[in-house]
């Protein structure tokens, strides 16, 4: 019975754990149909597909003050979801840029509890002309529970490829987990306030991908089953 423990547990271990694909867009069909295009869109903006790096990519364009975000589908919380996509970033100014005049590209995630409320917000600063901006640290007058611009540079990034789960999302945010009902992932292009044709922000993506884990629990429940099988059969005998 000991040995057929011990191949139990090796094989619950050994046992991979499937990745379940909950959204997906590669933009291959030449729209943002599964998103949905917001912000204040005054001035020239864009959302368009437009071929790039090989590939059709999601884009964004923003010229002079406001932002353009293109807003994905809400996802229940869960612990082992991890979001993938790549994403390219190139903002510009006029000139050096003031505490009042700056542009960014970013992937935002915003935190919502049962009533549908904002309980928390995380983003990912690809590039941003804001010298103000810190490593892991918010900028002046900014509401964002975790402001985060390890690969943040100034002008365009190139493309980079994000891997990130609610661990990398919520470490070091103030967002307490059992406040949180769903999660929304937006790409952004903002721009602060400033004369008309002074800023632009540019957005590319593709490849996104939503996943979740499910935990490893389906060998460990089958093989617990089957050693009460066993014991029952020898107890009988």
């Amino acid at each position: 019975m000991k040995v057929i423990l011990s191949l139990l547990c090796l094989l619950s271990i050994a046992v991979p754990t499937r990745a379940d694909v909950i959204f997906s867009d590669d933009f291959e069909d030449g729209t943002w149909s599964k998103w949905t295009i917001e912000g204040r869109r005054n001035y020239t903006w864009t959302a368009d597909v437009v071929e790039r790096h090989g590939s059709d990519m999601g884009h964004l364009y923003k010229q002079a003050f406001s932002e353009v975000t293109a807003v994905g589908p809400s996802f229940d919380y869960d612990p082992n979801l991890k979001f993938e996509f790549d994403m390219e970033v190139m903002v510009a100014t006029g000139s050096v840029p003031s505490d009042n005049y700056y542009a960014s590209g970013m992937a935002e995630f915003l935190f919502f509890n049962a009533a549908h409320e904002t309980v928390g917000r995380v983003e990912y600063v690809a590039s941003t002309t804001d010298y103000r901006v810190n490593t892991h640290n918010n900028p002046p007058n900014d509401t964002a529970d975790y402001f985060v611009t390890d690969h943040a540079v100034s002008g365009n990034t190139g493309l980079a490829s994000y891997s990130l789960d609610m661990s990398d999302l919520l470490d070091g945010a103030t967002v307490p987990v059992e406040n949180i009902d769903s999660v929304v992932l937006s790409f952004v292009t903002y721009n602060s306030a400033g004369p008309v044709n002074y800023l632009t922000s540019e957005v590319w993506v593709d490849n996104v991908r939503v996943t979740t884990v499910p935990e490893p629990a389906s060998p460990v429940l089958l093989g617990l089953g089957l050693v009460g099988f066993l014991t029952q059969r020898r107890r009988r005998q």
